[in-house]
């Protein structure tokens, strides 16, 4: 059995950071931001925290309202426009200029109370977004009807269980923001949530208290805008789930599988070709690992059950993997290795800590490659490296099921050109790349670079 916790290794399990970013669009909300600023300033004083107004073209004196409100309050910064951008192009425009590592997205109407904040953020320990569910809201008939109707439709159209994706009060952290905000197009501020569960991110929704508008309109309710509302979920429907090229198959369906029917040890049970395929990797990969791995703390993603990770050799190493089973076999092959139980594609570990990464055998299986290389690169020291290897492109793959002992039924397997393996690699610096081992292997290394914050997602 598993019987360490996270907290024994010198790893340090990954916390909720102090600084915290409310983004607030404001469209025509003049009478409203001084009041909603008050109360905000109120109940986060002596917080690390950043207030981020992003106002659109208005006709109510906003701008010189939002002045003010800076050079009364500190961390209040105000983005003005005098041309409309809607509320997702102001929600992306407020993300890049945020610096906290959890993100509060809150409308202005002064129907959502800032005092609800506090235990959204808190619950973020335990998911990855939170949604302020309203449980006894204050609209009129028709708003609560079409609400109803709205989210009735996004339930059965993307298999969720949300009952308010239209809150206007929804907290994240910020790896899940920066990995959806490049999908966030006009009008899709509505299917955030849905978009983060798409990623494989968890979501929780919490009732929070709802009040009456007083001051100003609502910006929602006119046919047009609901018409709108109903084509962009079918464009969400059919453009985004498109993109997913796995059948259909949704990434907590392929994560299960990998949690609960992935039982296959590839130190004890190879077929005869396998075994040599693998011995042949395992010694291209040691190599790598000599010439360019650190020595202190070494990290194996998707360590299954220890091929790899029982060569490596370092004063800590940790092997992590999904599936608890391939970490018990791994403790097995491997008894010095400390076993974590983890997604590859959200870490409990804390940023900036690891000096090496081996990732050998894992990223062809993952929903979201592009989001588990970032999460591996923030959890790396600067000019900390990863070492990893993909199956190349080779017809031989196409006889997988002869040749391996492993299960044929697997859900994902995806197989990388070259060039596909440079543009995943993109935002860190690539040392070496090269096909290997009959030429179904890509191999590769690759160093964070000092500036990697600054330059991701470029």
């Amino acid at each position: 059995m598993l019987t360490k916790k996270w907290r024994e290794y010198k790893l340090p399990k990954v916390t909720i950071l102090s600084k915290i970013s409310i983004i607030i669009p404001a469209y025509d909300e003049g009478e409203n931001l001084p009041k909603l600023i008050k109360a905000l300033d109120r109940t986060f004083r002596g917080e690390d925290f950043e207030i981020i107004v992003v106002n659109d073209e208005n006709t109510d004196g906003s701008v010189e309202i939002i002045r003010k409100l800076e050079s009364e309050y500190i961390g209040v910064k105000g983005l003005l426009s005098d041309k409309r951008r809607g509320k997702a192009k102001a929600i992306r425009d407020g993300l890049k200029e945020s610096k906290g590592e959890v993100i509060v997205l809150m409308d202005a109407d002064l129907q959502y109370s800032p005092e609800d904040i506090p235990r959204l953020t808190k619950a973020l320990k335990h998911v990855d977004v939170v949604n302020g569910l309203r449980v006894n809201r204050k609209d009129s008939i028709r708003r609560k009807f079409e609400s109803k109707v709205y989210n009735l439709l996004v339930r059965t159209f993307f298999s969720v269980e949300f009952n308010d994706c239209n809150s206007g009060l929804k907290v994240f952290k910020r790896k899940v923001m920066d990995d959806i905000v490049d999908q966030l197009r006009d009008g899709w501020h509505r299917y955030l949530l849905v978009l983060a569960v798409k990623k494989g991110y968890k979501v929780k929704e919490i009732p929070i208290s709802h009040h009456s508008r007083t001051v100003g309109r609502s910006k929602f309710a006119s046919p047009l805008k609901l018409f709108k509302g109903f084509l962009d979920l079918l464009s969400v429907k059919t453009l985004i789930f498109k993109e997913d090229g796995d059948g259909g198959l949704k990434a907590k369906q392929i994560k299960d599988y990998y949690i609960k029917g992935e039982c296959d040890d590839l130190v004890t049970r190879p077929k005869r070709f396998e075994k040599i395929f693998h011995r042949l990797r395992e010694r291209a990969t040691m190599k790598l690992i000599e010439r360019y791995g650190g020595h202190s703390t070494i990290l194996d993603v998707g360590c299954g059950t220890g091929l790899v990770t029982r060569r490596i050799k370092g004063d800590l190493v940790v092997g992590l993997d999904i599936n608890r089973w391939n970490l018990m076999r791994a403790r097995e092959h491997a008894p010095k290795v400390d076993p974590i139980i983890g997604d590859a594609e959200n870490m409990p570990i804390k940023s900036d800590v690891v000096d090496t990464i081996i990732c050998t055998q894992t990223i062809e299986h993952l929903p979201n490659p592009q989001r588990a290389i970032r999460e591996m690169a923030r959890t790396l020291k600067s000019n900390g490296k990863i070492i990893g290897t993909v199956p190349s492109k080779s017809p031989i793959w196409k006889y997988r099921r002869f040749l391996s002992s492993h299960i044929p039924t697997e859900p994902f397997h995806h197989n990388y050109t070259l060039k596909e393996t440079v543009q995943l690699l993109r935002d860190l610096k690539i040392l070496k790349i090269f096909k290997a081992v009959f030429n179904l292997t890509i191999f590769f290394v690759v160093e964070k670079k000092a500036n990697y914050h600054k330059t991701e997602g470029r």
